[in-house]
């Protein structure tokens, strides 16, 4: 037997022991003469590790109520009858998102579609696969995407690749499950095509973070609110109504005009 076709055999072996649903790991639960074997996965047979259950036994009834960070929760009763062992393997559902994309100026680009599937995705994270018109997008990149929920205006951290699928870039984006615990149902992915922010984006972008510090009770400069300073003209931010700037952003503008005084007095 050669060296190469051990080491692939070890790589199959550990790939079935850490991810074939035979081996995954079993929680056993008991009560008197009743005993509950639970099992739990994600849509693509893999073990949720860091799932909790909680089995509850009363007279007439068996309550399963099974969490994960980022899956829906699953609910069962058991009336037990004569029966007294029970095995479940249960497949926690992924969350219902609706995901859209824009440009800078939040346009919607209406050419742009998404896939769910999470398939070759451990149950860590969550996959969503963004698809964009190669005309639309002059510098693919994984640096020039970025997202947020729609509701809350929490910038949603991942990692992810970009290829070419004949007239389109698949930009596919892992999200950790905890994520999407703070995520509302509709999430959006900002696409930067190069166009420049302009007048109208810089209010749309402004009203965002109004409606975002309305909705989280603070003027705290979120770091959502940071991603999109760092990308706004001075000149358009002094040319629109101070009624118009929200707290976090009007925080920042003091902040970089303290740095800049500074910045030419060490200068000069």
């Amino acid at each position: 037997m050669t060296m190469t076709y051990r080491v692939n055999l070890l790589l199959v072996g550990l790939f079935f022991s850490f991810f074939h649903p035979q081996f995954a790991k079993c929680e056993i639960y008991s009560n008197g003469k009743y005993t509950v074997d639970i099992s739990v996965y994600n849509s693509n047979a893999f073990p949720v590790i860091n799932s909790k259950t909680r089995v509850t036994f009363r007279s007439k009834a068996i309550y399963i109520l099974t969490s994960a960070p980022g899956y829906e929760s699953y609910r069962e009763s058991i009336a037990p009858g004569s029966q007294t062992f029970f095995k479940r393997d249960i497949r926690l559902k992924d969350p219902k998102k609706i995901f859209f994309g824009t440009d800078k100026n939040g346009v919607r680009l209406d050419s742009v579609y998404f896939q769910n599937s999470q398939f070759g995705c451990g149950a860590s994270e969550y996959l969503v696969t963004a698809c964009i018109p190669v005309n639309q997008w002059p510098d693919p990149s994984v640096s020039k995407v970025f997202m947020h929920d729609i509701f809350w205006g929490r910038n949603i951290p991942f990692r992810g690749s970009v290829e070419t699928v004949e007239d389109y870039y698949f930009v596919k984006i892992y999200i950790k499950r905890e994520a999407l615990d703070w995520t509302e149902l509709a999430i959006c992915v900002v696409f930067d095509t190069r166009k420049k922010m302009d007048e109208n984006g810089h209010k749309y972008w402004l009203k965002q973070i109004a409606t975002f510090e309305k909705h989280e009770s603070s003027n705290n400069v979120s770091e959502l609110t940071e991603k999109i300073f760092s990308q706004m003209d001075s000149d358009i931010l002094s040319s629109i109504d101070e009624n118009e700037i929200p707290q976090s952003v009007k925080k920042l503008i003091e902040i970089k005009n303290k740095f800049d005084i500074l910045h030419r007095e060490n200068r000069d």
